[in-house]
């Protein structure tokens, strides 16, 4: 039982030799770590101040921002002053700002009074003394009334005019649609109200006489300037220049020169 106390005594305490030997390394590098990190942790010297902060700013979306830049860009070389330019082909017209209100000079278009239909242009003066005439029948006599005009010359659409017109006491010029009507004719018979007698004579269908002694002035007729007015605008400022600007242009008697573009932006 000694011997067992003994060696038992004598393990128990090498045990703990080799513990106070044993080196403390797990808590010197834990003591070490704490060290370093408060080092880091400690606040920054007076001396040095921090970095200031940046402003934040508001953010947009970019279509929006595309669109913002867009605005202002054309608005700017809208507003832009003394920058219009003359060219000298339709290639380098179209696809440009216009730089002024371009109107329609006098008298408009049609720059001529314009038959509707194809028929006989007449004087509605002329039709007085045949309708005081008809007037006076019974009714039965004006169904045989005859109510005739001499032919005294034709005009096409594309002609200047109807040339040299004949005299007469109640003339009547053939004329298409669309043809100048001679100056002092103020009125269309359309050709389906009539019937051709002979080359020299138009006369009127019987059942048609009172509505053609009725005809006022103008019927049948496209007056001066009724499709586009003396003044009209055919192309306002800054409206981009596309063909049919230059087609109503043409129409109303403006040449290249007078439409007048903004001059093309320069980057640089």
């Amino acid at each position: 039982m000694e011997k067992c106390a003994e060696v038992g005594s004598s393990k128990k305490t090498s045990d703990m030799d080799m513990m106070k030997s044993k080196p403390k390394t797990t808590g010197e590098s834990i003591d070490s770590s704490i060290n370093i990190n408060d080092e880091a942790a400690a606040p920054p010297s007076p001396n040095h101040s921090p970095p200031p902060a940046k402003p934040q700013l508001p953010m947009i979306p970019v279509p929006l921002a595309l669109q913002i830049v867009l605005t202002e860009t054309a608005r700017s070389i809208y507003h832009q002053e003394a920058s219009h330019v003359s060219v000298s082909s339709h290639e380098m017209l179209l696809g440009r700002a216009s730089a002024e209100d371009l109107r329609a000079p006098e008298p408009g278009y049609p720059d001529y009074n314009a038959s509707i239909m194809d028929g006989y242009a007449i004087r509605t003066g002329d039709l007085d003394d045949a309708r005081t005439q008809y007037g006076r029948l019974s009714r039965d006599e004006k169904k045989t009334f005859v109510l005739s005009f001499d032919l005294v010359g034709r005009v096409y659409a594309g002609d200047d005019g109807a040339g040299e017109i004949a005299s007469s006491k109640r003339p009547a010029i053939y004329i298409t649609t669309g043809a100048v009507v001679p100056d002092g004719y103020d009125a269309v018979v359309p050709i389906e109200e009539t019937e051709a007698k002979d080359s020299s004579t138009v006369q009127i269908v019987s059942s048609h006489v009172e509505s053609v002694l009725d005809t006022k002035p103008m019927t049948w007729v496209r007056p001066i300037g009724c499709d586009i007015a003396a003044g009209s605008v055919v192309l306002a400022r800054g409206e981009i220049v596309q063909p049919v600007h230059v087609a109503l242009a043409a129409q109303v008697g403006l040449r290249l020169a007078d439409i007048k573009v903004r001059r093309l932006p320069r980057i640089g």
